[in-house]
């Protein structure tokens, strides 16, 4: 907790405060004056006050130099060691807070810079500027499984303001440094700060050099010149800055030595695969998507061999020799596990909205150093002996030994120092760092630090994370409505523009095209699909030849999503037929907002996992039963109704149509707020609309719930300059007409099932 915004001078609250001529040499030769020392309150400390200060039961050997957090209650403390085999002790069962030099306007906007340590601060203090120690790299970071994210001492400093991180040069040759460079870089960022990076160049000589050394070899206006020169951190602003500061003949050789940067590399990796993408598609209009994934490997063995030099410092039972994992026993004998290297560079926690799950990420290496790829295993997997020959073919080879199960898991797990991550198992929205973000295949709109890790069905559920030309691409959504007579174009903008919505409220009701062989009901829903993504017709993401429990999964992980079940073609009229089945089972888990309950192995319930989605099924048929069909707006749909001219115009511009979708969710993102208050208001008016005398009961409100799709989308067109204000309020009724005479017809449906009538 801090105590005061800024320092009290020590001379008034430590009168005592002194140093010896040895300390004071060492902070001189840094760049640090006495008086500046004894303002910061440093002072020299014997092995027992050295003990005291840092909260320690025993006197130390060795004394130091004393270094006060002045802000913290109660003080917190970092000494530098005068001896022994420790350069710097800390406090012990204390989060380590930055340390703020004397005077610091905490409060302001005034841009700061971040550096490695105490010392080097009060050197950048001395010039003026008003700077931010750590102790260590990455002691101010949140430890565990999210490592870029600022701890709680970061608190008492206003963090909206420019940042910029000054560490040693060294971060371009220790991949430790570079690691908590970028991590700091997105902590910064994620608490509102614009951060950028300062390079300090080496000494000619080799050696590396710190703000302190640096201001001290080369004075103040050189240093000020390496801060002006500081780079955005984040990549893609980076790249995009590039691009425009550059002329064309000399924009590709920019890009290029941008990318040669290992720290630029790490950047994106740390940002995690949807920053990848992003800078894949800046670079691609200049054949450079080859070389950033060159870049990004490079990066990628630089990070595993700090792993690999760190784990084989540490003392244990398995070492890596000759390029094989191998187990030393007790009396020094060395047994080989397996004639390859292994390592986990990533532990990702899965998360599908309801559960989570580990996945591991390993690489590895043949004795002959040959790279072997990148695989993803679960934790059951990675206890076995199987996974690297199932991966990574013959020649992962591990040596039949005593307990080679437990030798494998435990020497790979031993050698490894995984970075932690979380990834997302559905699409949608989804609460991250705080904020509202839409997750698809591609990452998520509304954040760049995203890792999504989805079922391969769904890997085409893929938006563009930049929407370009929205306004026309709205336009080419509109063309939908001249596909179809009959109204059936209405339909289909409403369904989709009403799929993002379920997460604010659930659509109860499934939409059903069906139609006679030939009728092009599947080239119908692939129009609809294409604004989630990269479908067409022979790639829909579901067909009722599926088992019902296949069909839940998908639609409990494309929340938010559109989904087509495509070709409900039973075999016969009999209620028991296995395609029956499945509709019955899916459109009554749409209707309940509810899936099948399952135990576990020991009993135990797993955790429902209900449908998210919003359904369009499409068949020969309609699925059997009054209270199916009271379920569904059922929509019939013959080759004649089909413009065919107007199709083919379609189809050339559905590329546009995920661009479409993505700036109508950036349109919900920036108008979240009290979203889900209106559009309970909105199906409640439209409900009391659409009843109509002697309907069933769920006809009204499934006509409501997509008649806020075609509005939320008229409200969206307008706000992209396409409709006015009257060509909105026309678009609104011409849709809800089109819907009301959708939900006569699906009501007829309903009735001529009644069994009482039947008989009659």
């Amino acid at each position: 907790a801090c105590a005061v915004t800024t320092c009290a001078r020590p001379t008034e609250a430590h009168p005592n405060c002194t140093l010896l001529p040895e300390h004071e040499a060492y902070l001189e030769a840094r760049g640090v004056s006495v008086e500046h020392a004894l303002l910061a309150g440093f002072r020299s400390v014997d092995g027992a006050e050295a003990a005291t200060v840092l909260g320690f039961d025993h006197p130390l050997e060795h004394g130091g130099l004393a270094m006060p957090y002045l802000h913290t209650s109660p003080t917190y403390y970092r000494v530098r060691m005068d001896g022994g085999e420790a350069r710097y002790l800390a406090m012990r069962g204390r989060e380590v807070p930055p340390f703020l030099t004397p005077g610091l306007d905490t409060g302001g906007d005034t841009s700061l810079i971040v550096c490695e340590s105490p010392v080097k601060a009060l050197a950048i203090a001395a010039c003026g500027v008003g700077a931010i120690g750590l102790g260590g790299t990455g002691t101010t970071l949140v430890p565990g499984i999210d490592e870029r994210r600022l701890n709680s001492g970061w608190t008492c400093i206003q963090t909206k303001r420019r940042m910029t991180i000054a560490f040693d040069s060294n971060r371009e040759t220790n991949a430790n440094v570079a690691r908590d460079e970028a991590r700091l870089g997105i902590a910064l960022e994620r608490a509102g700060a614009e951060v950028f990076i300062a390079r300090l160049p080496t000494e000619p000589d080799g050696t590396a050099v710190g703000p302190d050394d640096f201001i001290v070899r080369h004075g103040v206006v050189a240093f000020n010149e390496i801060i002006s020169a500081a780079r955005i951190a984040d990549p893609g602003r980076l790249l995009s800055e590039t691009l425009a500061r550059t002329d064309k003949a000399t924009r590709s050789a920019a890009l290029a030595q941008l990318l040669g940067d290992k720290t630029f590399a790490v950047a994106i990796l740390e940002r995690g695969h949807a920053c990848e993408i992003a800078a894949g598609q800046i670079l691609k209009p200049y054949q450079l998507a080859g070389e950033l994934k060159a870049a990004l490997r490079k990066a990628k063995k630089w990070m595993a061999s700090r792993r690999s030099h760190e784990g084989a410092a540490q003392p244990g039972p398995y070492v890596v020799e000759d390029g094989r994992l191998q187990h030393v026993a007790e009396d020094g004998t060395k047994t080989v596990i397996a004639d390859f290297t292994a390592r986990i560079d990533r532990e990702l926690r899965v998360d599908d909205g309801v559960d989570s799950r580990f996945v591991f990420e390993l690489t590895g290496q043949t004795p002959s150093g040959m790279p072997l790829p990148m695989i993803r295993i679960s934790p059951e997997t990675f206890a076995t002996t199987s996974w690297p020959v199932m991966h990574w073919g013959a020649s992962a080879i591990v040596r039949p030994v005593a307990r080679a199960r437990e030798h494998l898991a435990t020497a790979v797990q031993s050698l490894s120092n995984p970075l932690k991550a979380t990834a997302y198992a559905h699409t949608g929205w989804r609460q991250h760092d705080g904020k509202l973000i839409f997750v698809h295949a591609g990452g998520a709109l509304g954040a760049d630090d995203v890792d999504v890790l989805l079922d391969e069905r769904l890997s085409r559920y893929e938006l563009p994370l930049q929407p370009a030309g929205v306004a026309d691409a709205v336009r080419a959504a509109l063309e939908v409505t001249k596909v179809v007579r009959g109204g059936l174009g209405y339909l289909l903008l409403a369904t989709a523009f009403r799929a993002p919505l379920q997460h604010f409220l659930y659509c109860d009701a499934a939409v059903w095209i069906h139609g006679p062989t030939g009728s092009l009901k599947s080239t119908i829903a692939a129009l609809l699909m294409a604004f989630f993504g990269r479908f067409q017709r022979e790639s829909l993401p579901a067909s009722w030849d599926s088992t019902p429990t296949s069909i839940e999964q998908l639609l409990f992980a494309a929340k938010d999503m559109c989904v087509v079940i495509d070709d409900f073609a039973p075999a016969s009229s009999e209620a028991n037929d296995r395609r029956r089945i499945a509709a019955a089972t899916v459109l009554r888990s749409i209707g309940n907002q509810a899936s099948r309950g399952r135990a576990r192995s020991d009993l135990t319930l797993r955790p429902s996992r209900p449908p998210r989605a919003l359904v369009v099924g499409t068949g020969e048929d309609l699925p059997t039963g009054e209270s199916i069909l009271a379920r569904i707006v059922a929509v019939g749909v013959h080759r004649s109704q089909i413009d065919m001219a107007a199709l083919t115009r379609v189809q050339a511009r559905v590329t546009e149509f995920p661009h479409a979708m993505a700036g109508f969710i950036r349109f919900i993102l920036q108008n979240a707020s009290g979203l889900e208050a209106k559009l309970l208001a909105r199906f409640e008016w439209f409900r009391a609309r659409a009843a109509t005398a002697g309907g069933h009961l769920r006809a009204p409100a499934a006509i409501a719930h997509l008649a806020i799709g075609a509005e939320l989308f008229a409200e969206f067109a307008q706000a992209s300059q396409v409709f006015t204000e009257a060509e909105k309020g026309a678009f609104i009724e011409e849709a809800f007409a089109a819907l009301v005479a959708f939900g006569v017809k699906a009501h007829q449906h309903t009735a001529a099932a009644n069994p009482a009538r039947r008989f009659v």
